[in-house]
């Protein structure tokens, strides 16, 4: 059983949109556990999060073309670290290729992919496992977000003539300006917009901020995860860390829709316990304060949740026979990567 997340910044249009027309996006966000701050700053949540909520929307707000409108305000920043790489794409084709493959890494669970048929390219997207009821509208997104890739990199009035909507189909696309003379080509197992093959060849037109070339090779190449049980949940509670306080187990069963004791048995069949996994974030998190040198011993260990000062560096020395003060002097005495 997989745990798939999603880089919670995809839902900044939605909740851009909700701000702009007076709706309380924050009551969404509350309800459904995603703290602001993961969208603004980027961090996991479970698949079925951004799911639910995205459904929440569309029904409370009874507007079923709500996410087509939403995102028309896509841009490139809203696939985050993504948009470092594709920003380095000289050709439109392969800034659509760097997308797609690093799609699958930032939604995981989704394929997407270029697809070309003689004069028509297909910027396809398909997803195999029902996840919630709010997924029909990821379709809706998925091609708002990919006319505006069209747009930004090629022609920002290019309008698209040609979709193919996966599932049962729907018609909502005929609503808004944007998609109303689209013709639909067939209800098949994909969604695709189509847009001109010679599209592909053509040098990218938009530009952004100066790029920090470490991360661009480093989202070129994709993002590293092993896939395991408990490295999700690692990666859903350390999006945490720096916005609320530590979840317990209970509110990560309510997250991610599993129960306290799946969770349990699943980090279990890892060799974990759940307050284990809780330590080795807390250990990596404190390394990483650390080495920044810009908070107070005190203040790190107050942030990550320790009674006090005491406790906190008694735990650090368990795990790492060294204390915070030690790693903070090796660092800064030029050797840290002996810290420890």
């Amino acid at each position: 059983m997989q745990l798939p997340l999603f880089d919670a910044r995809i839902l900044n249009p939605l909740v851009r949109y909700l701000d702009r027309h007076g709706v309380n996006s924050d009551s969404y966000l509350s309800e459904r556990r995603i703290p602001r701050e993961t969208l603004l700053a980027g961090g996991w949540i479970a698949k079925k999060q951004a799911y639910d909520l995205i459904r929440d929307v569309v029904t409370r707000e009874h507007c079923p073309e709500i996410v087509f409108e939403a995102y028309e305000d896509f841009c490139f920043d809203d696939l985050g670290p993504i948009a470092i790489a594709v920003s380095s794409c000289r050709t439109v084709k392969e800034a659509l290729e760097v997308t797609t493959r690093l799609g699958g890494s930032a939604f995981e669970g989704n394929e997407y992919f270029l697809q070309i048929e003689g004069k028509t390219a297909w910027l396809s997207y398909r997803e195999r496992k029902h996840i919630s009821e709010g997924q029909d509208w990821i379709n809706d997104m998925t091609l708002a977000a990919y006319r505006r890739m069209i747009n930004l990199l090629v022609d920002p009035e290019w309008l698209p003539e040609k979709v193919l909507i996966q599932g049962a189909g729907s018609s909502r696309h005929v609503l808004v300006d944007q998609f109303n003379q689209c013709q639909l080509v067939s209800r098949t197992g994909v969604t695709a917009l189509g847009f001109p093959t010679s599209f592909l060849r053509r040098r990218v037109q938009f530009s952004s901020a100066p790029l920090n070339q470490t991360r661009c090779n480093e989202w070129r190449d994709g993002i590293t995860t092993t896939g395991s049980f408990s490295d999700a949940i690692g990666r859903l509670i350390e999006s945490r860390f720096q916005y609320t306080e530590i979840p317990t187990l209970r509110e990560v069963s309510r997250m991610t829709s599993l129960s306290s004791a799946t969770i349990k048995r699943r980090l279990s069949e890892e060799g974990l316990g759940y307050q284990d996994l809780i330590d080795r974030l807390r250990f990596e998190m404190a390394s990483k304060m650390l080495i920044e040198n810009e908070r107070s011993i005190k203040e790190i260990a107050i942030e990550l949740g320790y009674s006090g000062c005491n406790s906190f560096v008694r735990a650090f020395r368990r795990m790492t026979a060294t204390t915070p003060g030690e790693l903070r002097r090796k660092h800064l005495n030029g050797y840290p990567e002996n810290a420890g």
